[in-house]
């Protein structure tokens, strides 16, 4: 299962501690059902994030981040490139 179904159930489990319909006891239930699904689930999505995609990723989205607003910013001419800044006193 997916971080998405994991994050389902706990909105549901939530959800039924605001029915006012259900006992006590079936709150309870309920939450406790889906803790006991939910909880696996995030345990082994995380097992199976690895840190080095992790981090590769983030590299690459940083990287890619960095291009576009150097792209942006030299088509704006807020950087020329050869040219000497002026100070700004």
């Amino acid at each position: 299962m997916s971080y998405a179904s994991a994050w389902t159930s706990l909105r549901t489990s939530w959800e039924s501690l605001q029915n006012p319909d259900l006992s006590g006891w079936e709150k309870f239930e309920t939450v406790l059902t889906s803790l006991s699904m939910t909880i696996p689930m995030l345990v082994m999505g995380m097992q199976t994030l690895n840190v080095e995609t992790i981090k590769n990723t983030m590299a690459t989205l940083s990287n890619a981040l960095a291009k576009k607003i150097y792209d942006i910013a030299t088509k704006s001419n807020i950087i020329s490139i050869g040219e000497e800044s002026e100070e700004i006193d």
